[in-house]
């Protein structure tokens, strides 16, 4: 595994490492060792987004990403 170097300007100046970084980040994505939330779409464009908030707000569901269709139009 590749270890986070503590010094940033060292990163900076090392292309190398920021290489081995990304190769190794890439790998963990495809081999599913690295996920992201799992994700909700909520329909109905604008009226989408009020009902992922009242989710939140009511903390109905954790760790899942909502997703509003804003560009529909019903």
């Amino acid at each position: 595994m590749v270890k986070q170097p503590s010094d940033k300007e060292f990163v900076k100046g090392d292309p190398e490492w920021v290489a081995a970084f990304f190769k190794y980040m890439s790998q963990m994505l495809v081999d599913g060792r690295l996920t992201g939330n799992p994700l909700e779409v909520i329909d109905g464009g604008l009226t989408g987004v009020g009902e992922g908030l009242k989710r939140l707000q009511r903390g109905q569901e954790r760790g899942i990403k909502y997703v509003d269709t804003v560009g529909e139009v019903e």
